[in-house]
């Protein structure tokens, strides 16, 4: 009976050395900024899914278009099963993001962004500043990387023109208060 409770304590206690940090995200915003026929148009959700592992980190980000698209449905022909949702993922510096100590820090990280079956590469530049004036420590993201509609298929560009700034923005704080 000591020995079990013995084994039980030394599990318990030993139990957060071997916990996977876990991140929680706040604040999620996503948006295109683009310009048509000489006026700057942006559209924005909150509607996506995040996730960083801290172990690999493998950035994943899944956005809804629904709320955001740049063309409205009665301006496209018909709406490919699909073309509801933008993918971007990758690997960021897991360690140059959540490790270092400094306030703020930019980093140029390329990521891919898939819609429908384009995948496209696209640098992102990710500003990051932290707040270190609450019991747990964020992290905020504001990362934005420009593309061209071209590289996506869009071949009639209806007045806008190429060139759109996809922007995300977020706060993470690890899970636990690590």
């Amino acid at each position: 009976m000591k020995t079990s409770i013995l084994f039980l304590l030394v599990f318990l206690m030993s139990a957060p050395l071997f916990a996977q940090k876990q991140l929680e995200f706040m604040n999620q915003r996503f948006e295109f900024n683009a310009v048509r026929d000489g006026q700057p148009v942006r559209q924005e959700t909150k509607d996506f899914g995040l996730s960083i592992n801290y172990e690999t980190g493998e950035f994943f980000a899944k956005i809804n278009l629904n709320e955001s698209r740049l063309l409205d449905d009665e301006e496209v022909e018909y709406r490919i099963p699909g073309d509801e949702y933008l993918e971007i993922s990758g690997f960021i510096p897991v360690a140059e993001v959540f490790e270092n100590n400094a306030e703020s820090q930019t980093l140029k990280v390329e990521l891919n962004v898939t819609h429908l079956s384009n995948i496209v590469p696209v640098v992102f530049t990710f500003n990051l500043n932290r707040l270190s004036n609450s019991s747990r420590r964020f992290t905020i993201f504001n990362i934005n990387g420009a593309t061209q509609l071209s590289d996506f298929g869009v071949e009639d560009l209806k007045g806008y023109e190429p060139e759109v700034n996809i922007v995300l923005s977020f706060q993470a704080v690890f899970a636990g208060g690590y």
